[in-house]
């Protein structure tokens, strides 16, 4: 975790891999990215780089990608991503509904519904929906987190769903 990015302080226990230690929002969209970026990982940059209004490149980031986990590895990731959208009852299957019109775009997703820790009973359930487009070549990785959704629909597939839909649509309209 800590080669894809991730910086946070995580409790080593057989239920990490579920998201039982805490990350930031930004480390998981590098996690997700550095997955479907066949492992390389990249640091985030605010500014990638500025051309000044005759054109000229005045600034440009340094490259900081470095392999970060296995290609092997990483096409696993991308495969189960890809599984949620493919396979019947699929979490993420209910993007297809919203994105029917890029139906040769190779889609991924991750859908998660979290409860919130014991010492901290006020921040409430968590939704959340990664979604990646495409999964070859990425070009998106968005990721909605809705802290306190309504009590009697905590879902990230439901409740984010259409919203990440609407984004990716402006998005890739762009």
């Amino acid at each position: 975790a800590q080669a894809m990015g991730i910086k946070s302080k995580l409790t080593p226990t057989p239920s990490l891999p579920l998201g039982s230690s805490d990350v930031n929002l930004l480390e998981l969209v590098n996690g997700y990215a550095t997955a479907v970026n066949d492992g390389k990982v990249n640091e985030p940059v605010l500014v990638l780089r500025i051309i000044d209004r005759d054109g000229k490149e005045i600034y440009k980031a340094p490259a900081t990608e470095r392999q970060a986990i296995s290609y092997k590895s990483a096409y696993l990731v991308q495969q189960l991503l890809q599984g949620g959208m493919r396979e019947p009852g699929g979490t993420s299957m209910s993007l297809w509904g919203y994105v029917g019109k890029y139906d040769d775009t190779d889609f991924g997703g991750k859908t998660g519904t979290s409860e919130p820790p014991d010492d901290k009973p006020e921040i409430g359930y968590v939704a959340s929906y990664a979604a990646i487009s495409p999964i070859e070549d990425t070009q998106v990785v968005l990721l909605l987190t809705l802290y306190k959704p309504p009590a009697y629909n905590h879902n990230g597939g439901t409740l984010a769903g259409p919203v990440v839909q609407q984004m990716l649509t402006e998005i890739l309209l762009t």
